[in-house]
């Protein structure tokens, strides 16, 4: 329902809710100084509420240890008085809750989602190349064995396909489109990095072997897929040409990768 009370909370602003807060705080302020003119009046911390300027402060005192929630055992009153007490208390406790909630959603949810969504997008990633490496691997193990008599063309582009795909996802996350680049982390650079630089030397090795077996393996889709991923590979590193980074692991994974798009590239 669009238009219902939860809607209506969301779209109304943190001020609103806060301004709301502070104006119940001096209002039932007010009800319990007013009320001493009629009766006994609010016992806080054994001390009555009177209907003169040191009341009004003990009224103040009342109400916002009612408001903080935390103090409304110090505060003790007439049936009316519980009764108001309880109101104020309740509405209170939504208020907080309200304003806690609008916290949440501002500043704590959204980089949350932000880090979790990347985690398994970087864990995605990874397992693509993980699998494209071992797809060559077993596909290695299998001509060696003479098991598989021959590699299919077809059996080469749905391995290169896969690493491709990878890379899809990598230009997307690291690339300089994404507006939250900087909020990357350098460990989630370095697992993309030291996959990248494991992935790109099993392309290097498998184009090896394809070319020593003498099985064809070029045509215009693994062209297009493998000049791709080199451009993303070399894209990712550019980031660190501006960013001076002391960590050793990652300046040899970018060397590696630099070194690797070099050599695939006179390959092709």
């Amino acid at each position: 329902m669009n238009n219902g009370l939860f809607a209506w909370i969301r779209r109304t602003g943190f001020g609103v809710f806060l301004s709301s807060w502070v104006i119940s705080i001096f209002l039932f302020t007010l009800v319990y100084w007013i009320s001493s003119l009629f009766g006994a009046g609010l016992m806080v911390d054994s001390n009555s509420v009177s209907f003169d300027v040191p009341g009004l402060l003990e009224s103040l005192y009342a109400s916002l240890l009612i408001s903080t929630i935390f103090g409304f055992s110090q505060v003790e009153g007439s049936i009316f008085h519980t009764v108001i007490m309880y109101f104020q208390f309740a509405l209170s406790i939504i208020l907080i809750l309200i304003l806690v909630d609008k916290l949440l959603q501002k500043y704590v949810f959204p980089t949350y989602h932000l880090h979790h969504n990347k985690d398994k997008k970087i864990n995605t990633m990874t397992l693509t190349m993980s699998i494209f490496r071992s797809d060559i691997e077993r596909l290695k193990a299998e001509f060696k064995a003479k098991t598989k008599q021959h590699v299919n063309i077809k059996d080469i582009e749905s391995i290169i396909d896969g690493l491709y795909i990878a890379f899809l996802d990598i230009d997307k996350m690291f690339g300089s489109k994404n507006r939250y680049k900087h909020h990357i982390t350098d460990r989630q650079y370095l697992i993309i990095l030291t996959n990248i630089e494991d992935s790109l030397h099993t392309l290097s090795k498998f184009i090896d072997f394809l070319t020593n077996h003498k099985i064809e393996w070029k045509d215009k889709h693994i062209h297009f897929w493998i000049n791709h991923i080199l451009d993303t590979a070399e894209k990712t590193t550019l980031h660190f040409d501006d960013v001076k980074t002391r960590d050793h692991k990652m300046i040899i994974a970018v060397e590696n990768i630099k070194d690797y798009v070099e050599t695939i590239r006179k390959k092709i």
